[in-house]
């Protein structure tokens, strides 16, 4: 009798199917993603990662100290601009009371994180210094950093995020090998290719994370343009992305400390192009500056815009925006100076939308 063939059973047979392949391929799946990617040290093996200085910074810095009056926060600009060894001078503490645990590429999270982790510590400090970025507020989108990958939970993955983004970091919180895809890669190079155990924490206690220390830089860095145009295509502020900072805030002046927001000064031309190039980012950064005021009424604002403002030459700077050695003593003289002069006092120094002339500390 004629049959179609769909229905012979010969043909139903899946040629080159190994079910044992297959088992093997899930059991070396699982095998990463309980074995490597949700355990602690593939976060932490390599001391130089995003993730792993996090962990440096918590067991090289924050726990050993005893007595912390200043805790810095913040990023790169933070971290070079505030040298804590003239700050606790400044402001007759001893050394190693001031801490400057500013990350690489720090952010909002990151700062929030380290706070809720190391929470005691915190609390016996009495001033915590919060270094802000303006391009953190901004509306469009970032790259999610290692470090939210690593911390962030399935409701702030939600919130926090949009688009594909959010669908990135929700997939990467139900199969972990996803966010741990960087660990992973770096762990075979530390395995097999190259052994860096160096410890990224210098004699002061700041992150290292350049080869050396310059006390000046170049007269000119026509690299400034450029810059503001990446960093600041299309900004616009987005206020929910001050949340963040607000939340650090309102837990720092729950635990009864003084709470300093600064931003670091940038060279002359960088500020200028930024405004010529970028439509509308004086409103933007108007918006932005209210919003900050808005935080919390007892929380001191040391906005810096332009170097010039500060009476110093460009070179002061290394490039659009970190400070050299010789402007990081100053400047830190002139923050313990207004730490000195406002003591007790709850009220806001200088609050001023960038773009604008800002009235320096001290």
């Amino acid at each position: 009798m004629w049959r179609l063939s769909i229905f012979n059973s010969d043909s139903l047979q899946l040629a080159g199917f190994r079910p044992k392949g297959l088992a093997v391929c899930l059991l070396l799946l699982a095998v990463v993603e309980l074995g490597v990617a949700r355990r602690t040290w593939i976060w932490t093996l390599y001391p130089k990662s995003p993730s792993g200085v996090f962990d440096v910074v918590e067991q090289k810095v924050l726990r050993p100290v005893r007595d912390p009056a200043i805790v810095i926060m913040g990023n790169s600009r933070v971290r070079d601009a505030l040298d804590p060894v003239e700050l606790s001078r400044a402001v007759g503490q001893p050394p190693g009371s001031v801490l400057n645990i500013s990350l690489t590429n720090g952010r909002p999270f990151d700062m929030l994180m380290l706070y809720e982790r190391n929470r005691e510590t915190f609390q016996r400090a009495r001033l915590l210094i919060i270094g802000i970025e303006d391009w953190w507020f901004h509306t469009g989108s970032r790259k999610p950093s290692e470090r939210i990958r690593r911390f962030a939970t399935l409701e702030q993955r939600w919130k926090w995020f949009e688009g594909a983004t959010r669908l990135s970091l929700l997939a990467g919180w139900a199969w972990r090998t996803l966010d741990a895809k960087d660990q992973l890669s770096r762990f075979v190079k530390f395995k097999f290719v190259r052994r860096d155990w160096t410890v990224p924490i210098g004699i002061d206690g700041r992150v290292v994370w350049r080869k050396t220390e310059a006390d000046f830089g170049p007269k000119e860095d026509v690299k400034c343009a450029q810059r503001a145009t990446q960093t600041y295509a299309n900004f616009d502020f987005d206020a929910s992305k001050i949340e963040l900072v607000e939340q650090l805030i309102q837990r720092a002046r729950r635990d009864n400390l003084t709470v300093i927001v600064i931003r670091p000064p940038l060279r002359d031309l960088f500020v200028d192009r930024r405004s010529a190039l970028v439509p509308g980012i004086k409103r933007a950064f108007g918006d932005q500056m209210k919003a900050i005021d808005a935080l919390d009424e007892n929380v001191h604002v040391m906005i810096f815009e332009k170097c010039s403002d500060l009476g110093w030459p460009q070179h002061y700077l290394l490039d659009y925006g970190h400070v050299g050695r010789v402007a990081a003593r100053q400047l830190s003289r002139q923050v313990g100076q207004h730490i000195l002069e406002t003591a007790g006092r709850s009220h806001r120094t200088s609050s001023r939308a960038p773009e604008s002339r800002p009235t320096p500390a001290g």
